[in-house]
C-alpha cells in the first residue's frame, strides 16, 4: 500500500487522503479476490484511473479483448455501503449516512458516457461497459437500488453487484462482472487505448441554450454529479418545508461551478413543479464578463432574463425564489449584498473560490456565510460540497497542486515534470511566447495572451486604433536589446472601415475572434477559459530572497491604487491574480516574467523544458 500511495503522490502531486487509503484497503482486495475467483486474473487493470483531461478518477478500469478481437474497457465503481436510503421517485440520489450522493448506476453511466463521447479512437474502436460493486452490501440493499434505477434507461443498464453476487462458480461471477467473454489484451492494445487523444468538450456558452432546455451534451460526472443532486435535494426539501436556507459550494478553477449553476437554474423549476411548487430561479454574478457571456449565449428572452448582477436582484411574487450566486468571492460588499439576498430569497446557493479573490474588499469565509445566514434566520450548511476534480489545465491535479505550492507564501515548490498530463513551460521572451500562441491560433485553437495589470490601459472608441500599452523590454542572449508591444483588450468593439469587428469588446475578448490580437487582464479572463494561454508576469509580483514580494505601486489597476495597500496587504491579491491567469488554459500554458530574477526563478522550476527561439 505504501508503494501505491507513493505512485499516487507522484502522479497527482499530493499524497492520498487518509480516508482514501482506508477505502483502498477495504475495496481493492474485494475486487481482486472477485476477479481472481472468476478466472479473470489476466485482464489488465488500472486502479484510481484518471479520466483524460477531467481530474476525475474511476476506482478501477479493466481492459480485455472479446473473441472477435475488439478491445473492451470496463469501468468499475466500488462502494463500501451496507446501508443506504433511496429517495423515492427520484432515481437520482441516495442518502448514505449524512451524505447525499449520486445513485451508483447513474455515476457509472456518467463515466461510460464520458469514455464513449470524449475519448477519440480515430480509426479504431473500443467498447465501453460498466459495473458498480457494493462488496459489503446484502441483497435487500442491492434490490432497492436496482428498483430505484429501473425507469432510468442508462442507470438501469449498469449491473449492481452485492456481496452475494461475488460468490458462486467462476463462470457465474465472471458473467455478473460483465467480463465472461474477455481475455488478456495485448500490450499494444493497452498502449493504444492509453494514448488516445481527448476530444475538446463543448463550451458552456456554446451549449447554454440546450442546457436551459434540459437537453445538453454536458454530462456531470463524479463529484459534479454529487454536487448537483445534493443541491437539488436540499433546495427541494427547503421548498417543501417552507424553510429559508443558505447553501455553499466551494471549488477551484474548472471544477464545474458555472455548469452546475446553469443546470440548476433550469432544472430546479422543472423538479419542483413535479411537487406542485412554483419556483423562480435567478443566476447572479458580480462578474460583468461572465454575466454578459451568459446573457448573450441564452437563445431566447426568457433565458436571457435568468442572468443578472448581484446588486439588482428582485424576488418574484408568489413563488419560491432560489438565487444562485456564481463567482461569489468577487462580491465587493459581501455582508450587505449577500445578507440582502438571503433575506429575500427562500434559498441562496453560493458558489465560490477563496483563491480567486483579486481586489480589496472582496471575499468571505465559511464562518462569515454562517454569520450572514444567522442574521436572517436561515439555515446555513457552510460547505455542502467541496468540488476538487477539475476539467481545466488538462484535468491535471498535479499541475494545480504544483502551481499552488509555487504561488504560496509558505510552500516549497518542486520542479515541474514536463512528461506529465499538462503542457506547461517557461518562455524565453515575449516574442517567443507570442510566436507559440500564434502557432496555436493558426492551427484553429483558441489561444490568448494575458498579463498582470502592470501597464496603463488607454480606452479607445470603436473606430480608433488600439494603443500598444503593454510594452516589455529585455536583452536577449545575443546581448541585443529588444522590445515587444501589444494593446490591452478593447473597451468597446473595434470596427474597420467596412463596419466589420476586428477586436471584440473586453467582455468577449476570451471567446470571440480577434481577441488573440490583444492582451487580456484578470478581469476579462476570470471565469472563462481557452485552449492555450500565455501569461506575462509584471513587476507587481517578484521573487526575492526565496520568497514572493509584492509591490502595489507597480499595479496600474485603479481599484488597487485607490485602496493604497501596503506590500503585505497586496501580496495575497497578487498571488491570486497570477493563480487565475495561470489556470485559464485547458491544453497548454506558457509564462514569462518581466523581472529578471523572477524569470530565473521560473527557469529553475521548469529546467527541462523552456520555450526558446528556434
Amino acid at each position: 500500500m505504501a508503494k501505491l500511495a507513493a505512485e499516487f503522490e507522484a502522479a497527482s502531486g499530493a499524497p492520498p487522503k487518509p480516508q482514501e487509503r482506508r477505502s483502498w484497503e477495504r475495496s481493492w482486495p474485494a475486487l481482486l479476490n472477485a476477479l481472481v475467483g472468476a478466472g479473470l486474473g489476466e485482464l489488465w487493470m488500472a486502479l484510481e484511473f484518471g479520466l483524460p483531461r477531467t481530474g476525475e478518477r474511476v476506482d478501477a478500469l479493466l481492459i480485455g479483448r472479446r473473441p472477435d478481437g475488439k478491445l473492451v474497457t470496463v469501468v468499475v465503481e466500488l462502494k463500501q455501503w451496507t446501508k443506504a436510503d433511496v429517495v423515492v421517485g427520484s432515481g437520482l440520489w441516495v442518502h448514505v449516512g449524512q451524505r447525499v450522493v449520486t445513485h451508483p448506476g447513474r455515476q457509472v453511466a456518467g463515466y461510460e458516457h464520458y469514455l464513449r463521447n470524449w475519448v477519440d479512437p480515430g480509426d479504431g474502436e473500443f467498447e465501453v461497459r460498466g459495473i458498480a460493486v457494493l462488496h459489503d452490501a446484502e441483497a435487500p440493499l442491492i434490490d432497492k437500488l436496482r428498483d430505484a434505477a429501473a425507469d432510468a434507461s442508462e442507470s438501469a443498464a449498469v449491473p449492481l453487484l452485492g456481496i452475494g453476487d461475488l460468490r458462486g462458480a467462476a463462470e457465474e461471477i465472471a458473467s455478473r462482472l460483465g467480463c465472461a467473454d474477455l481475455t488478456e489484451p495485448a500490450d499494444a492494445d493497452v498502449e493504444w487505448f492509453l494514448g488516445l487523444p481527448h476530444r475538446p468538450s463543448a463550451a458552456l456558452f456554446d451549449e447554454l441554450g440546450c442546457v436551459l432546455d434540459g437537453d445538453s451534451r454536458f454530462r456531470l460526472i463524479g463529484r459534479q454529479q454529487d454536487a448537483y443532486v445534493a443541491l437539488l435535494e436540499a433546495v427541494g426539501a427547503a421548498a417543501r418545508l417552507g424553510e429559508r436556507r443558505v447553501l455553499a459550494v466551494r471549488g477551484g478553477p474548472g471544477t464545474g461551478k458555472s455548469v452546475i449553476a446553469a443546470r440548476l437554474v433550469a432544472g430546479l423549476p422543472r423538479y419542483l413543479r413535479s411537487a406542485d411548487i412554483e419556483c423562480a430561479t435567478q443566476y447572479l454574478t458580480p462578474t460583468k464578463t461572465l454575466r454578459r457571456q451568459l446573457a448573450r449565449a441564452a437563445t431566447d428572452d426568457a433565458g436571457k432574463g435568468l442572468f443578472g448582477f448581484v446588486d439588482f436582484w428582485k424576488p418574484s411574487e408568489g413563488k419560491v425564489n432560489v438565487v444562485l450566486i456564481d463567482e461569489a468571492q468577487r462580491v465587493t460588499k459581501p455582508r450587505a449584498n449577500l445578507v440582502d439576498i438571503m433575506e429575500k430569497a427562500a434559498v441562496t446557493v453560493v458558489f465560490f473560490d477563496e483563491r480567486q479573490v483579486i481586489r480589496p474588499g472582496e471575499g468571505f469565509s465559511l464562518q462569515d456565510l454562517d454569520r450572514f445566514a444567522y442574521t436572517v434566520g436561515a439555515t446555513c450548511r457552510p460547505v455542502l460540497v467541496d468540488l476538487e476534480a477539475q476539467f481545466r489545465c488538462g484535468g491535471s491535479q498535479r499541475y494545480q497542486n504544483w502551481l499552488g505550492s509555487v504561488l504560496s507564501t509558505t510552500g516549497t515548490p518542486g520542479t515541474w515534470r514536463t512528461d506529465g498530463d499538462y503542457d506547461f513551460a517557461v518562455a524565453e521572451d515575449p516574442e517567443v511566447l507570442q510566436s507559440w500562441l500564434d502557432k496555436q491560433s493558426a492551427s484553429g485553437h483558441r489561444a490568448r495572451m494575458s498579463a498582470g495589470f502592470c501597464w496603463p490601459w488607454t480606452r479607445t472608441g470603436p473606430k480608433e486604433t488600439l494603443e500598444e500599452d503593454v510594452v516589455v523590454h529585455w536583452t536577449g542572449s545575443d546581448k541585443v536589446k529588444r522590445t515587444w508591444r501589444r494593446p490591452w483588450n478593447a473597451d468597446v468593439t473595434v470596427l474597420d472601415d467596412k463596419e466589420r469587428a476586428v477586436a471584440p469588446e473586453s467582455v468577449f475578448w476570451a471567446t470571440d475572434p480577434g481577441g488573440e490580437g490583444q492582451v487580456g487582464c484578470v478581469y476579462t479572463a476570470q471565469a472563462l477559459e481557452y485552449e492555450f494561454g500565455g501569461v506575462i508576469m509584471g513587476k507587481d509580483l517578484v521573487r526575492r530572497g526565496g520568497r514572493w514580494v509584492a509591490d502595489p505601486n507597480e499595479s496600474k489597476d485603479p481599484k488597487i491604487k485607490k485602496a493604497r495597500l501596503t506590500p503585505e496587504e497586496y501580496l495575497p491579491l497578487a498571488l491570486n491574480i497570477y493563480w487565475v491567469l495561470l489556470t485559464r488554459a485547458s491544453r497548454g500554458c506558457r509564462v514569462y516574467s518581466d523581472d529578471e530574477d523572477t524569470q530565473k526563478f521560473l527557469h529553475s522550476l521548469v529546467q527541462s523544458k523552456t520555450l526558446a527561439r528556434a
